[in-house]
């Protein structure tokens, strides 16, 4: 876009946070992934907070689990490992 968003048209101010319009971000052509109220690419943002108890408690009880310990790969690693 080559002009600034105007208030009451591109963009509106509910509890002290902006909100574009779909309009604006249409105009502005892309998707900014950040979740926007009136995103039209369709992106929804994940929210915990949706994700029913019962498979909470599964992911929890997974989580718990030992993990095996991850090697973390550096170029020193690398360089000792082809002598």
């Amino acid at each position: 876009m080559d002009r600034e968003p105007l208030e009451g048209i591109d963009y509106y101010i509910e509890n002290g946070l902006l909100v574009f319009t779909a309009q604006y971000l249409r105009d502005r052509g892309y998707c900014c992934t950040s979740g926007c109220r009136h995103c039209p690419y369709g992106y929804e943002r994940f929210d915990p907070a949706e994700i029913p108890d019962d498979s909470r408690q599964k992911k929890t009880a997974s989580a718990n689990r030992p993990q095996a310990r991850r090697k973390y790969v550096t170029t020193e690693t690398l360089g000792n490992r082809r002598n």
